[in-house]
């Protein structure tokens, strides 16, 4: 369909006033295919992620936490939300303190580990730069004199 010959078309039909129904049914025809292309477009050209993708360090454990803090939220919720009594708020807050508690122990864990790469890459650069033995005379400038 030639998207210019029906633009005009429906810009000097009926001086504006579309109210026919092949006015319209042009227009909903001139939509939908508008909308056809966008969605092939953007299938072909927009990056989709893989679940999972943002959070790559996310773990077994931590989606079993996550659950548990889950259920008990709900259970909580699903006997009126008490403040005291036989279902107080203890367990749901225990649950998700061991849940926030993983995730920035993994966290830590994750720096840690990055730190160490980084500390072992600068000496291997080191080495690379200055050699074994001088290498040893930056690190250990005591044991020249």
């Amino acid at each position: 369909m030639n998207y210019q010959i029906l633009s005009f078309q429906l810009q000097h039909c009926c001086n504006g006033r579309c109210s026919t129904n092949s006015c319209t049914a042009a227009i909903d025809q001139y939509y939908r295919n508008i909308m056809h292309y966008l969605v092939i477009s953007a299938n072909n050209c927009v990056p989709v992620k893989k679940s999972g993708y943002q959070k790559h360090w996310w773990s077994d454990e931590l989606d079993e936490l996550k659950q548990v803090t889950i259920d008990a939220t709900n259970y909580w919720r699903s006997v009126g939300c008490p403040r005291s009594g036989v279902f107080f708020n203890n367990n749901r807050l225990q649950c998700k303190y061991r849940y926030k508690m993983a995730i920035k122990m993994l966290l830590i864990m994750r720096i840690k580990f990055s730190m160490t790469i980084c500390l072992i890459i600068s000496v291997l650069k080191m080495m690379c730069l200055f050699g074994e033995p001088g290498f040893n005379a930056i690190t250990h400038p005591a044991s020249k004199l």
